[in-house]
């Protein structure tokens, strides 16, 4: 075999077959010419007891020295372990986001989560990750593909770092079979900043929750979302629980002779929930659907409800639109518009017409979210002048700076205090009248 030139290169003629002319002195790069005259290098060697053909460029534009060059490359990655055909059939055959994250669910999240966690990992694999992500191959996913994603929840900074937070444990999972593919792989979460979360402090007032069982009332007349849902809902409101708490409590748990859920595993351990005699009557009104052992049964069998979200928007914004019946401005618009279509108008639509209007609506209920629920439990705790130890006790909580979140309330009482005092004062320092009549000295 003579040593490849371009000299030999342009005297090569086509035939009716193809084909090639090896050169001397690198073993396995070559020159193929085909019917129609047009001349490719090609390099080719053995893997185990397969032959590997790749094509190096066409030849012009590519010269035969830089050929031999590239060749010279590409064979000296094969006899270091770092065949490139190898590499192509892992490309070819890598997961997809959608593949990698339902065998992170399914290897590593189901066997060492608790259900809670594994529930979570899966919303939002579903609900973010899958849409945005999932027909791309996992390890062709790029740095600016996660931020993409993470700024478009930018407007809910916490689920925005908790899909930032999970895609980071997914590709950690799996580093090395992406490193395998790819020796330059990099986590492509690695130093994306997190958005800034602030703690949210929002607590139900008295009417607020009067309002809601209004809207629950509606609701179950007007079949808002199923029985079991709205029952979740009132055991949230009576028992300070954590919603997955409710959603994957069983029959088995519930000791009715201590009153309590007896749960065997929680986010903090196993603990009981003692339940007060509106939670027990919410109980004793749930179907049991016989061979499920779930008290907030799923769409499927043996299942629970995983979602709360859709029914309780439903009755938040259902509330949210009773509280402005009763407003002066807000009033009258939605009786006008129950009058025209003989329906009570969504929260969307009254939304649309103050938007339409420049007026800013008020937000009502729209900004509660079902674990606001837990948390309005302890602040009527605190007001009813319950000690926060106890508090924590009811709640499940395991450190007393959890609890002292609620510390703030304990105020409250004594602020209503003063301010009845002060407005007696204030008139008493105004009018003398009125002063005799609010203090009376005892004579003496």
């Amino acid at each position: 075999m003579p040593k490849l030139t371009k000299r030999l290169i342009d005297s090569l003629k086509p035939t009716e077959q193809e084909y090639a002319v090896w050169d001397d002195e690198l073993k396995g790069f070559g020159i193929r010419v085909s019917p129609k005259g047009n001349k490719t290098f090609q390099v080719y060697w053995r893997a185990g007891k397969r032959e590997r053909k790749r094509k190096v460029g066409r030849y012009p534009p590519m010269t035969v020295d830089q050929a031999r060059k590239a060749a010279f490359e590409l064979l000296s990655d094969v006899e270091n372990g770092n065949d490139p055909a190898v590499k192509q059939d892992l490309l070819r055959k890598a997961e997809t986001m959608t593949e990698l994250g339902n065998r992170f669910l399914i290897e590593h999240s189901i066997p060492h989560n608790k259900e809670k966690t594994v529930y979570e990992n899966r919303h939002l694999l579903d609900r973010f990750i899958f849409p945005a992500l999932g027909k791309v191959k996992a390890v062709d996913v790029a740095k600016s593909d996660v931020r993409r994603l993470h700024q478009s929840l930018k407007d809910t900074p916490y689920q925005a770092n908790r899909v930032l937070a999970l895609l980071s444990k997914i590709f950690n999972f799996t580093a090395d079979d992406l490193y395998e593919i790819r020796h330059d792989w990099r986590n492509p979460t690695d130093r994306l900043q997190k958005f800034k979360e602030e703690k949210r402090k929002r607590y139900l007032s008295q009417q607020e929750l009067q309002i809601i069982s209004k809207a629950m009332h509606i609701a179950e007349r007007e079949n808002i979302g199923t029985p079991h849902a709205l029952a979740a809902l009132r055991l949230l409101i009576f028992t300070g629980a954590r919603k997955s708490e409710i959603l994957s409590l069983k029959w088995d748990y519930i000791n009715w002779d201590r009153r309590c859920f007896a749960l065997p595993d929680s986010k903090t351990g196993a603990k009981d929930i003692p339940l007060s005699p509106p939670a027990l009557e919410v109980l004793n009104n749930i179907e049991k659907l016989k061979d499920n052992p779930y008290v907030i049964v799923g769409k499927n069998p043996q299942t629970h409800m995983d979602d709360l979200g859709p029914t309780w928007r439903r009755i938040r914004n259902l509330a949210t639109i009773l509280m402005l019946e009763e407003d002066e401005i807000w009033g009258p618009v939605i009786e006008k518009i129950k009058q025209e279509n003989n329906t009570r108008p969504s929260l969307q639509t009254v939304k649309r017409i103050a938007d339409q209007k420049g007026y800013t609506l008020p937000t009502g209920i729209a900004d509660v979210r079902v674990h606001d629920l837990r948390h309005s439990f302890a602040s009527i705790a605190v007001g009813a002048g319950i000690p926060l130890p106890l508090i924590g006790g009811l709640l499940g909580h395991t450190q007393t700076q959890t609890t002292a979140r609620y510390a703030h309330l304990e105020a409250e009482p004594l602020h209503q205090a003063t301010n009845t005092i002060g407005r007696h004062l204030q008139a008493a320092m105004a009018d003398d009248e009125i002063s005799a009549e609010i203090i009376q000295f005892s004579k003496q």
